[in-house]
């Protein structure tokens, strides 16, 4: 039987019940269907019989048997080692490693506790159950088959007591959560330093993987507005969270950030309203600051200072505006108007209503220090007091500071450090403080930017004093002023300022020509390559009066400078022109451009300088040590040393200089053997200078023996050089024949050391001719 499916109609119908033919007709559409017959089904192929299996021969049977014993051998074997070798011998090992553990508890349980347990928190969470170590069984007596069913303890050991709550060896994981929860806290703490190490932190759970953290720390974000500045990297890169929730909140906070900062212009705009002549307007812009909230906090320096002003209400409205836009506007406002009372009195009443409000009042615990140092007893003992109520960890190193001897002001300065941001209301302290060196034990300065900076290194009246301590005018080049000034410059590049500021206070600076190195120094660290920088260096070197300090510092910065080396060589030739030529300027020089004509004719010229003043000598010797350096022909050199010889005070080094330039130059020669035999009969000392410098030079120039031996023998009338003639003729050896007359004349002499030294000449001079 089959079942067709009519194409038409799609009616099931059943062959079987259909009359058998080819064609048929839809019983419902009465459409013909067409048969297609197939071919004859094949029978089914008969199952194969059984074939029967041989009879096995009695061999096969015992191989079989025998087989079976050998696997049955393999597997019996290293199951019984297992069973009756190793797993007693684990076990037994296993049973004295426990009773050792239960000896080193006994021997714990002996020892006292160390003193550095830390003691377990109540809220500390359940530790995992440990595993326990099995008990030393307990020896049975003689007789019996039993255990006994009670212990006998050692009468020597003493009982180990239960184990309390004890400090799990194991570290606790981080609590993640309770870390989220206080950053969270800090977020809404009143101080602005502390909201933004909230921000900071909320910012890295933003990096967790569990979705509820992230969503947790994004929502509060959300709400922080300028406060989240430190976490903006991390929110920009939450608005990719696969998380919709930390995506919404993220871009939530980037949106209010860039709202408040909008509101920020808006509401600073309205500052200059606060200095208006009239009261009515300054009210008018108080209130216009109020309408702001808490977006109008970036302006609550100008508000408390409105607090100071001379209409009562003005004063009035700037108190409510403080509310308005400063949680902590309850402590400001009793700390500006009760603190600048006249009467002690209420200065001492205001500090005990500070005091009061405990932890609120910090935000004005620069105002409670300032009242420290206040004259009257019973001011400053209120201001103590109200320092330890509303900042205990600040107030030990500032009531040493105020009222402890030298080295104890000095021993808290670390103390105070350590406290960083939350001592910044110290800053205006120590700034009162580092203007008395005495009180600090030394003189004439005590550097105090270093404990500034590590406890508010963005704090802008640090950043003023700084400033003001470079920029200070220090004509009369006092110490103590160039000691504040090089502290300034080693905190300059760390303070909170603009970069123009800066620059502009090194300007003011380089009036001071005692510390323009360290100025530059500074200034090429802040600025690297900067064109004012660079004017300012090139001014010091070829300024319209050469100063030999300005020049030298501007020298040293020629390699840290944005110029040209014709720039460069342009200063350098402009100190020359005005008359400053030191070797200082010729070593630049010859570093720059040491073929440079203009390097050349400045250094010819000042070995030609015919003067003898000390200024003179020393641009010489200058020159003098430059003649190999420069481009320059030999005559030229030779001229200007020709000149110089007119020097007396120089004359040694223009002939050593002339005996290396050319020492078979005619004038060379004739100028050397001129020095030497000049005759003295007034005993001068110029002319002996002259004559030791040109003997010095016998030995290099290339004139005759007989020219050499005749101006010694010349020389010997001079009793103040004799001494020196003799020895020279002496080198000379047998070619000193003809001064052998001379030199037997001085025998007789009735000095001692001339009658000597012509012995002795005499002798070598015989003693080479003989072997010669």
């Amino acid at each position: 039987m089959a079942i067709v499916t009519c194409p038409f109609c799609k009616t099931p119908l059943n062959i079987g019940v259909q009359p058998p033919r080819e064609n048929l007709r839809c019983p419902r559409c009465n459409n013909p269907i067409r048969l297609v017959r197939g071919p004859a089904p094949v029978p089914p192929a008969p199952m194969p019989l059984p074939k029967e299996s041989p009879e096995e021969s009695p061999h096969e049977r015992v191989r079989k048997v025998s087989t079976g014993k050998d696997r049955l051998i393999r597997i019996a074997i290293p199951l019984g080692y297992v069973l009756f070798v190793f797993l007693p011998m684990t076990l037994t090992i296993r049973f004295f490693l426990n009773r050792a553990d239960d000896a080193g508890q006994q021997e714990t349980a002996k020892a006292p506790v160390p003193a550095k347990v830390l003691h377990v928190q109540d809220e500390k969470k359940d530790t995992p159950p440990q595993p326990k170590s099995r008990p030393t069984p307990t020896p049975r007596p003689k007789g019996t088959s039993k255990p006994d069913p009670v212990r006998n303890p050692d009468p020597e050991m003493p009982e180990v007591p239960p184990k309390t709550d004890t400090v799990d060896p194991i570290p606790t994981p981080r609590d993640l959560g309770a870390e989220l929860n206080a950053s969270i806290a800090a977020s809404k703490d009143p101080d602005a330093t502390t909201r933004r190490q909230g921000a900071k932190s909320l910012g890295v759970f933003l990096g967790k993987q569990d979705n509820l953290l992230r969503r947790k720390a994004a929502e509060t974000l959300a709400e922080m507005g300028t406060d989240a500045e430190p976490a903006l990297a991390a929110l920009r890169t939450a608005e990719n969270d696969p998380d919709d929730d930390v995506q919404k909140f993220a871009r939530q906070a980037l949106t209010k950030w860039i709202a408040s900062g909008q509101k920020t212009k808006q509401v600073e705009a309205l500052l200059p309203g606060l200095k208006a002549k009239e009261p009515e307007d300054r009210i008018k812009a108080l209130h216009k600051i109020a309408a702001f909230g808490f977006d109008g906090v970036v302006v609550s320096d100008a508000v408390i200072e409105s607090l100071r002003d001379k209409e009562k209400s003005v004063q009035d409205a700037a108190a409510e505006t403080l509310k308005k836009v400063n949680p902590n506007a309850e402590a400001i406002v009793l700390a500006v108007l009760g603190l600048t009372a006249k009467d002690p009195k209420v200065r001492v009443k205001t500090l005990e209503q500070i005091a009061e409000l405990g932890p609120k009042g910090k935000i004005v615990s620069d105002l409670v220090i300032e009242a420290m140092q206040e004259k009257d007893k019973t001011v400053q003992d209120a201001a103590f007091n109200t320092l330890k109520q509303v900042n205990p960890r600040v107030e030990p190193p500032v009531a040493t500071i105020v009222r402890g001897t030298p080295d104890e002001r000095r021993s808290a300065l670390p103390s105070l450090a350590e406290l960083e941001s939350e001592a910044e209301c110290a800053i205006p302290l120590l700034l009162v403080m580092s203007d008395k060196p005495k009180l600090w034990g030394t003189e004439p300065y005590f550097d105090l930017f270093p404990t500034m900076l590590k406890i508010a290194p963005r704090n802008k009246r640090f950043a003023a004093a700084v400033l003001a301590a470079i920029a200070a005018p220090n004509s009369a080049a006092e110490t103590s002023l160039t000691a504040r000034r090089l502290a300034g410059l080693a905190q300059l590049e760390a303070i909170d300022a603009p970069l123009d500021e800066k620059v502009a206070t090194l300007q003011l600076a380089t009036n001071d020509n005692h510390t323009l190195p360290q100025i530059f120094k500074a200034w090429e660290q802040i600025s690297p390559m900067d064109k004012r920088l660079t004017a300012a260096v090139l001014a010091c070197i070829g300024g319209p009066k050469p100063v030999p300090d300005r020049i030298a510092a501007g020298i040293a910065s020629l390699d840290v400078i944005d110029a040209t080396t014709e720039q460069k060589v342009a200063a350098l030739n402009g100190a020359i022109s005005k008359g400053y030529v030191s070797a200082v300027v010729f070593d630049a020089f010859s570093k720059l451009a040491p073929n440079d004509k203009r390097f050349a004719a400045a250094v010819l010229a000042s070995v030609a300088t015919p003067n003898a003043d000390p200024e003179s000598r020393a641009r010489r010797l200058a020159g003098i040590a430059r003649l190999d350096a420069i481009e320059a022909t030999p005559e030229e050199k030779v001229a200007a040393l020709m000149v110089a010889m007119v020097d007396t005070g120089t004359i040694s080094k223009v002939f050593e200089e002339l005996g290396k330039i050319a020492p078979k130059d005619k004038r060379v020669v004739t100028a050397i053997l001129e020095a030497v035999e000049a005759p003295n009969p007034d005993s001068l000392l110029a002319i002996r200078e002259r004559r030791l410098a040109g003997i010095a030079q016998l030995g290099v120039i290339t004139a005759t023996t007989k020219q050499k031996v005749d101006a010694l023998e010349a020389a010997l009338k001079d009793k103040g050089t004799i001494a020196v003639v003799i020895k020279a003729i002496e080198d000379l050896g047998a070619d000193a024949k003809p001064a052998l007359p001379a030199l037997k004349e001085l025998k007789t002499s009735t000095n001692a050391t001339v009658r000597n030294a012509a012995i002795t000449a005499i002798a070598k001079i015989e003693a080479a001719i003989a072997e010669k």
